[in-house]
């Protein structure tokens, strides 16, 4: 059986609301404790920081991909830290790697995450489930422009099967436990 690799996207920012550290807390310790690897973006602080702690404290492997021109923030506590020449590879590299991508809040570089996985299951590079955790109604005005995007028809109303928006970390393994083995990867592409 192939290894299972979660890919998590989510901030940085050390500053956000105590319920979203609650929330990445949970997630990197479910992962774990269900045996999926993590990859991430590699940061030691924010919810990065909190998913990467709380995975290592149930025994996990996490894998963390930081350019170059931030491998001084980089986590050096996990299991492997790659660096890597830009955002480009480092998003490229947690695509391909992942069999499942979930989303907690962040800011822009998250949104830009998760857009580009999206675009990438569009147009077929990818076929891995694509979760967004929204914890306190915060990915709402995400979710009202990509509805807005079909409602004026700048994208096909079948693409809102892209992505499955849950509330809570244990509504998304509960749902990846169950969804996970109907997905293979598409692509391998470099």
């Amino acid at each position: 059986m192939p290894v299972k690799k979660v890919c998590v996207f989510c901030a940085s920012s050390t500053d956000c609301d105590e319920i979203f550290f609650k929330e990445a807390e949970k997630l990197g310790k479910s992962l774990a404790h269900a045996e999926y690897e993590i990859i991430y973006g590699g940061g030691k602080v924010g919810l990065m920081g909190a998913v990467a702690t709380s995975a290592l404290s149930e025994g996990g492997k996490i894998t963390g991909v930081v350019p170059s021109f931030l491998q001084s923030l980089g986590n050096y506590g996990i299991t492997e830290l790659r660096v890597v020449k830009n955002l480009a590879e480092r998003k490229s590299i947690m695509l391909n790697e992942s069999d499942c991508i979930v989303a907690l809040p962040g800011g822009v570089g998250t949104l830009d995450e998760i857009l580009e996985a999206i675009t990438w299951k569009l147009l077929g590079l990818i076929n891995s489930p694509i979760y967004i955790i929204n914890i306190n109604n915060f990915f709402n005005p995400l979710l009202e422009m990509l509805e807005k995007t079909i409602s004026e028809k700048f994208m096909n109303e079948r693409y809102r099967s892209l992505w499955t928006v849950v509330t809570s970390a244990e509504e998304f393994l509960y749902d990846i436990n169950k969804t996970l083995p109907l997905y293979q990867r598409t692509s391998n592409l470099a």
